[in-house]
C-alpha cells in the first residue's frame, strides 16, 4: 500500500492522513504508520496543508508508474483511453451545467434550489457511469492502480445516489468530480501523455 500512498500524493500534490485513508481504502492509523515510514525514508514531508512528496519521493512515484506500465496491457489501456475521451467530454459539460445555470439567457451560479433542474443534470452526468464501470473491468483488469479509482468512483456515486450532493463536485472530499479528475490524470500519465498536450487537444483542462 505504500506505492498507492506515493501515487495518490503524486496526483493530489498534497493531502492529510484522513484524505489519504479514503483514497487508499485504509484506516487512518495504517496511513499514519505508512506515512511515517515514508517520511523516515525521505520520500514524504509534512507541510502546513498536508503531506507531500519530496524530490526523492517524486522520483519514486515516477518509478512506480513505470513499473505499472511494465505489467499493464498497454493496448487495452489505449483502447480504454480512446473510449473514455468522449465520455469525459460529456461529463465535463454536465459538471459545467451543475455549477452554472442559464436563466433568461444569462449564465449564473447554480444555487441548487431547482430540484428538477439538478436532477436532470445528474441524470445526464451519470448516464455513462455503468458503461464506464464495464470498460474499466474489461480494459483495465491488468492495472490495479487504476482499478482503485473505480472503487472510489463507485463510493462517490453511492453517496450522490443517496442524496448527498456534496459528493457531486465537492473539492475537499472524495467527490465524484475529485476522483474523476485524479483518474483522468493517472490515465494521462500511464498512457505516456501529459496534461498540457491533452489540454491543447481539447481532451483535458
Amino acid at each position: 500500500m505504500r506505492d498507492q500512498i506515493i501515487h495518490v500524493l503524486s496526483i493530489k500534490g498534497f493531502a492529510k492522513e484522513e484524505t489519504l485513508s479514503v483514497a487508499a481504502g485504509l484506516e487512518v492509523s495504517d496511513v499514519e504508520l505508512i506515512a511515517q515510514n515514508l517520511i523516515d525514508e525521505g520520500l514524504l514531508e509534512r507541510s502546513r496543508i498536508g503531506m507531500k512528496l519530496t524530490e526523492k519521493g517524486k522520483v519514486a512515484a515516477a518509478k512506480i508508474l513505470e513499473d505499472v506500465r511494465q505489467t499493464t496491457d498497454l493496448a487495452a489501456l489505449e483502447n480504454f483511453y480512446q473510449a473514455f475521451t468522449p465520455i469525459n467530454q460529456e461529463y465535463k459539460k454536465s459538471v459545467s451545467s451543475w455549477q452554472i445555470k442559464t436563466v433568461g439567457g444569462s449564465a449564473e451560479p447554480n444555487d441548487h434550489k431547482d430540484a428538477e433542474y439538478d436532477q436532470q443534470v445528474l441524470t445526464e452526468m451519470f448516464k455513462d457511469h455503468d458503461s464506464l464501470k464495464h470498460l474499466v473491468a474489461t480494459q483495465l483488469a491488468s492495472c490495479p492502480l487504476l482499478l482503485a479509482y473505480a472503487r472510489r468512483l463507485e463510493i462517490a456515486y453511492a453517496h450522490v445516489s443517496a442524496g448527498h450532493h456534496q459528493f457531486v463536485t465537492g473539492a475537499l472530499i472524495d467527490s465524484y468530480h475529485t476522483v474523476w479528475f485524479e483518474f483522468h490524470e493517472a490515465l494521462i500519465r500511464l498512457s505516456g501523455r501529459n496534461r498540457a498536450s491533452e489540454a491543447a487537444a481539447g481532451r483535458a483542462d
